[in-house]
């Protein structure tokens, strides 16, 4: 008979692994995106499972190592819908609607 993890268990499990796999690394600062690379990125913006219906979502792929990158700011379609180009790696991203503004804690 097998014995089934809950989900949660295993995401406990999973969080700690990459907690202990990260402090372990040694005395050196840790990883940085350098890539120059391009990448289009599409997605729908959701407010308690319905559209956006306005606002803009912003990419900031800046960083230690890409430090003169601009961001890249998009607007949100009427279906909640944006596409814009960033680089490839980390990115910050932000989404500001006027649904966020009203009620900024939901």
């Amino acid at each position: 008979m097998r014995t089934r993890l809950p989900s949660r268990t295993v995401g406990l499990m999973s969080t700690a692994t990459v907690f202990v796999a990260v402090w372990g690394c040694g005395d050196s600062a840790p990883s940085t995106d350098t890539s120059s690379t391009p990448a289009t990125v599409s997605g729908t913006i959701t407010l308690k499972g319905k559209p956006a219906t306005q606002g803009k979502v912003t990419f900031n792929p800046a960083n230690v190592n890409r430090k003169t990158v601009p961001s890249a700011t998009v607007d949100i379609g009427k279906d909640g819908s944006y596409k814009v180009s960033t680089l490839t790696g980390e990115n910050t991203v932000t989404v500001d609607t006027p649904e966020l503004r009203k009620n900024p804690t939901e």
